[in-house]
């Protein structure tokens, strides 16, 4: 498995940190527009987003009339997640979660998210957490969608994963398509 997009994750908690009061100033209308064309949400939703941030996901998912049965976001960056409890939090379903999105910090097999969401976090030599497909309620699975950054070289999706459309000369959009049952199989196996 590859790496996140910033190797020193203290770096990234520092930096986020900083620019989590005018987060909203600096990114909302470029990731308000990522989730216009890449999120694909039915009516009712339970909704993990890695990397959150602010949580703009959540509030695109209010706004687009999406009932949100649960929202976790989970980042790294402490600022980031107060800003998304003073700002989310007041209808109870959505949590604010510290942690790496590589140590997810959710308890396997709790099959609790009918949608998995990423942007602007992994890069392209990285594979999806197996902990993410851990805590996919198998039932009513909907959708996977990472956004895969590659500076440096042709963006490209992970193993496992299918391009779904570009976001951007370096970013492109990745999603995991696949059948319920293949899941269940994949997950005792």
């Amino acid at each position: 498995m590859g790496r996140p997009l910033a190797t020193d994750k203290y770096d990234v908690m520092v930096y986020y940190d900083t620019i989590a009061p005018s987060y909203r100033e600096l990114y909302g209308a470029e990731q308000m527009s990522k989730y216009l064309t890449s999120v694909r949400l039915p009516r009712r939703s339970r909704i993990l987003d890695l990397g959150c941030g602010v949580g703009l996901l959540y509030e695109y998912a209010v706004s687009s009339g999406v009932e949100v049965e649960l929202y976790v976001g989970v980042d790294l960056s402490f600022e980031s997640l107060r800003a998304l409890r003073a700002r989310c939090s007041r209808e109870g379903l959505a949590e604010a979660v510290a942690g790496d999105v590589d140590r997810l910090p959710l308890r396997d097999g709790v099959g609790v998210f009918t949608n998995v969401y990423s942007f602007t976090v992994y890069t392209c030599d990285y594979g999806i957490p197996e902990a993410v497909l851990r805590v996919l309620d198998l039932g009513s699975a909907e959708e996977v969608a990472v956004s895969v950054l590659c500076p440096d070289e042709e963006p490209r999706c992970p193993e496992g994963l299918t391009e779904a459309g570009r976001l951007g000369r370096a970013e492109v959009l990745c999603k995991l398509e696949v059948p319920r049952a293949v899941w269940q199989v994949q997950l005792r196996g």
